[in-house]
């Protein structure tokens, strides 16, 4: 693993980019029998996905600068140890508030890992080779979700504990990786002055560079139209529509294809010497037709499951095509601070999904499902316009 060309590199990178979409949707089969056996309600149990989320997304913006000044091994060491640390302590919980404290935990290491991932590959890789990694990390963040909830259901026959229990071995496996097989790959840490100076111009340095933040928008913002699917097509596909929990099934994985193909399409584009920004527009197109044509077809009242899950599909496929190109383009503009760069995507793309989460589920009663389409179309909407309206012009103007 120390040659970050080799495939044990690949998994490795992947492996961090599946610690959030493990961790979150292993757990969903398992909260009725965590309410059950901690005697707590539904809405409680539901926390310890809140919980999760909140440490992932508040965390990053720590790790990502203090990696800039120390080196992204010992951060990544502190981050997966912390995940470990809460899993083992989500396994032995024997109340609800010990289990909502270990998930925070367990988050806040989980978004140092997804956070020093990035600032990983903008360390050793340079244009196509770099989007070719961060496509690979995004395709493993598409399957993940497809075969997490089947894990967990399988894990549940032996208990819910054991789900943390596995999410435990995967971080001290990953502790391994790093102790036996990671170099240091961020050669040149900045030392000197005082920690705070450096935080505050790094930061600084982002949110002035026009081009870069904006690619940080793009990226963040873009995940709030698949975090509306995702909170809100259960909702939408079983108990508006009344398919069963199979053929759901079917329609969450058709839609995580869909994210992993357009993830695997990346690579062919740089081959074919698309460049990452057409092949971001592309996406950008994609998602605002997809979001446009499902808020047609509920409008005309022709909104069916199938019809929708189409264009669901084809949303997904576009969400794959933006973050690799969007997280590049970030990452790309500031390598000396990746992992500020690192930290300020992985906050932004969480801090969105909570948003969009509360968005459909505030609003699903009332509304149904436009409460699913119209945050969709909203977040797409939003994406193009901090696109055209922020990036493009900036990099016209470089």
């Amino acid at each position: 693993m120390k040659n970050p060309n080799s495939l044990a590199f690949l998994v490795f990178l992947g492996a961090l980019a599946a610690l959030p979409p493990f961790s979150i949707d292993m757990a969903l089969p398992a909260l009725r029998e965590i309410g059950h056996s901690l005697d707590t309600t539904p809405g409680m149990t539901g926390l310890t996905l809140s919980f999760f989320m909140v440490g992932f997304a508040a965390t990053p913006v720590v790790y990502g600068p203090l990696s800039d000044r120390f080196g992204r091994r010992p951060l990544l060491a502190v981050a997966v140890a912390l995940f470990t640390l809460g899993s083992l302590a989500a396994s032995a919980s024997t109340s609800i508030s010990a289990l909502l404290g270990a998930r925070f935990v367990e988050g806040a290491g989980a978004g140092g890992g997804t956070a020093l991932a990035f600032a990983l590959v903008r360390d050793c890789f340079e244009g196509a080779a770099g989007r070719a990694k961060l496509s690979h990390m995004q395709m493993v963040m598409g399957v993940a979700p497809m075969i997490a909830p089947s894990i967990g259901a399988v894990l549940l026959f032996v208990g819910w504990r054991s789900i943390y229990a596995t999410l435990a071995l995967g971080g001290i496996a990953l502790l391994l990786a790093i102790w036996l097989g990671l170099a240091e790959t961020h050669k040149n840490p900045v030392r000197h002055g005082s920690l705070f100076g450096q935080v505050a111009q790094g930061y600084g340095l982002l949110l002035s560079h026009r081009a870069a933040l904006g690619y940080a928008l793009v990226f963040g913002v873009s995940f709030g139209v698949q975090f509306s699917f995702i909170s809100g097509s259960p909702l939408v596909f079983i108990g508006h529509y009344g398919l069963s929990a199979q053929l759901y099934g079917l329609v969450f994985a058709a839609a995580s294809a869909g994210i992993m193909l357009g993830a695997l399409s990346n690579p062919l584009f740089s081959r074919l010497g698309l460049d990452h920004g057409t092949v971001l527009k592309a996406g950008l197109g994609l998602y605002l037709f997809t979001g446009l044509g499902m808020a047609a077809l509920l409008a005309a009242g022709l909104a069916g499951p199938w019809s929708l899950a189409a264009l669901l599909v084809f949303s997904a496929y576009a969400y794959g095509l933006i973050t690799p190109n969007a997280s590049h383009g970030t990452m790309h503009a500031l390598p000396e601070i990746a992992g500020i760069a690192g930290a300020v995507l992985t906050t932004l793309q969480m801090s969105v999904a909570v948003l969009a989460s509360v968005i459909v589920a505030a609003s699903f009663a009332r509304f149904g499902v436009a409460a699913m389409v119209v945050p969709m179309l909203g977040f797409g909407l939003a994406t193009n316009a901090l696109y055209f309206l922020m990036v493009r012009p900036a990099l016209a103007r470089a």
